[in-house]
């Protein structure tokens, strides 16, 4: 809802994409690199801003939960501890 042209798309093997200019009739994609080679099960995106997102994964032995704050082009994972404040 924060931005219909902001697009994100997550694969099997950890393979994601975002583009900022979904609605163009040629969009620009950018591949994320760093992710967990598994099935990306989940995506959320901060309505507030289209940069913020979250990503889950089905994997074993890496991190599950990931959250990006600049479209995509770097990702955190942020599972795992319970205590923390996702902002």
């Amino acid at each position: 809802p924060s931005n219909s042209a902001s697009v994100y798309m997550g694969l099997s093997g950890g393979q994601f994409f975002h583009t900022a200019n979904g609605l163009d009739v040629t969009p620009r994609w950018t591949v994320s690199t760093g992710l967990p080679q598994g099935w990306c099960n989940g995506l959320a995106v901060d309505p507030q801003d289209p940069n913020r997102a979250y990503a889950t994964f089905s994997t074993f032995g890496t991190g599950h939960v990931w959250k990006t704050l600049d479209g995509g082009q770097t990702w955190k994972n942020i599972d795992g501890n319970p205590g923390q404040s996702i902002p």
